[in-house]
């Protein structure tokens, strides 16, 4: 990222597409072991528009419709690298290169075992639900709260220039910043907190449903009502 803001540096940026990008590779790493760039750049805004157009469904009357073929066509996505995944692994080699090569070798270790009880649990199914909720929540939350970082730091250079006094007296610029450093920057993990309490950072909640009949207002809403509360 550092090397397109110096290329760029002369043109105005749209940092929320940066920032997509770069999260977004990280997921597909994490899941798929690979991560996007100018070659593969069509894949990632084939999936980008479809996590998109998901979540900006979850509004419409027909939510559960919508949201279900949006679904469908990410675990499309899915099957197709879980299935190079399976024409490839060497369950002989203990190590993994990403999430879906550990689920894979998993699944097999417990189905060579007979642990027949939790083996029904490394499905299939299993294993695409869980790509699709990782790239789910760790794309959008992540992606928005860095935008949302730059525009609060943008806005308050003060808070820019205490941050960056934190992290020359306690890390430096001899070696990259790791989670093992958290503890010691207390000013930047409160300022990380404060955006995120500020920021809108997703403008629904997930569905719910409601238990009993409740009336609110003037609208009576019956029991095992699939709700969505905007917030």
């Amino acid at each position: 990222m550092a090397h397109f803001l110096h290329d760029n540096k002369a043109e105005e940026i749209e940092m929320q597409d940066v920032f997509d990008i770069r999260v977004g590779s990280i997921v597909n790493q994490l899941l798929f072991g690979y991560g996007f760039d100018r070659d593969n750049l069509g894949e990632f805004r084939e999936l980008k528009g479809m996590i998109s157009r998901q979540i900006k469904e979850f509004s419409h009357p027909f939510a559960v419709v919508m949201l279900i073929l949006y679904r469908d066509s990410l675990f499309a996505f899915f099957d197709r690298q879980i299935e190079a995944h399976e024409k490839d692994i060497d369950y002989s080699v203990e190590d993994s290169n990403d999430y879906v090569e550990a689920f894979l070798k998993e699944k097999k270790r417990r189905e060579l075992l007979g642990d027949t009880q939790s083996f029904s649990s490394f499905s299939d199914m299993q294993l695409r639900n869980m790509c699709f909720d990782l790239w789910i929540a760790g794309m959008e939350s992540t992606s928005n709260t860095l935008s949302w970082g730059v525009v609060y730091l943008l806005n308050y250079p003060e808070v820019q220039t205490k941050i960056h006094e934190e992290m020359d007296r306690e890390i430096g610029s001899k070696r990259i910043i790791t989670m093992s450093d958290k503890n010691i920057l207390p000013y930047t993990n409160a300022v990380i907190n404060e955006i995120q309490r500020m920021a809108n950072l997703l403008p629904m909640n997930l569905p719910h449903e409601t238990r009993r009949a409740v009336k609110i207002d003037k609208w009576n809403i019956p029991a095992h009502t699939g709700i969505i509360a905007q917030i």
